[in-house]
């Protein structure tokens, strides 16, 4: 799965920096994960711009540091304002669904599915 365009970038970096909050949440256990969250993705955040510049953005438009730490403090905040489970049935269905053979991201896809999973429909 890759970005339908680069704006939608932030999608698979933001997941994978996310990703490895997960894990050492899983291995070891909450504060690891509060530590990771606080010293190695707020730290990084510099918020220049938007993780999300507009349709149809350029590598340069879209490509800055803030797209990997920024986009998984995203995913941080909504697994505290939807909860756990909720979030990772959002994630588990963002990887699973494929619209087309070469399925690609959105942030509109993602949203979507948040509204489906949240509603309870999946």
């Amino acid at each position: 799965m890759t970005a339908r365009d680069w704006a939608d970038f932030w999608i698979h970096e933001g997941i994978c920096s996310y990703a490895e909050a997960l894990f050492l949440n899983d291995k070891f256990g909450i504060e690891a994960y509060h530590k990771y969250v606080k010293e190695n993705l707020r730290r990084r955040i510099q918020n220049r711009q938007p993780i999300v510049p507009q349709r149809d953005a350029t590598t340069s438009e879209s490509y800055n540091g803030d797209i990997y730490a920024k986009a998984a403090t995203m995913l941080h905040t909504l697994r505290y304002l939807i909860g756990d489970s909720l979030l990772l049935n959002v994630l588990k269905t963002f990887a699973r669904i494929r619209l087309t053979p070469c399925t690609t991201a959105s942030s509109h896809r993602i949203s979507s599915i948040l509204q489906i999973v949240k509603a309870g429909r999946i």
